[in-house]
């Protein structure tokens, strides 16, 4: 069972890549570096579920005018050049 106490006012507002970070800054990476710090496993595993949940939100969003499968190869390739030239730090 995993338990975190968020305590924090979080405002999410601003342009979309900043709602996204703060969301990540603010939720997400405390949660995941909690349960690295527990256990490495369980830390990999709830990554991997925000990652293809996040991939299945955007592919459910533009599924209809079928671009889902190509911007998610898009955004993958991109993801991947990024880790490649900048394996210490990752970017949009």
């Amino acid at each position: 069972m995993i338990k975190k106490q968020i305590e924090s006012e979080l405002s999410l507002e601003g342009q979309a890549h900043e709602v996204a970070e703060k969301f990540f800054k603010e939720i997400i990476d405390p949660m995941g570096s909690a349960m690295f710090g527990k256990d490495p496993e369980i830390a990999h595993t709830f990554m991997c579920h925000v990652l293809w949940m996040s991939m299945n939100s955007y592919a459910g969003l533009f599924k209809k005018n079928g671009t889902s499968e190509e911007g998610i190869k898009d955004i993958t390739e991109q993801f991947l050049k990024a880790l490649r030239e900048h394996p210490n730090e990752l970017m949009c």
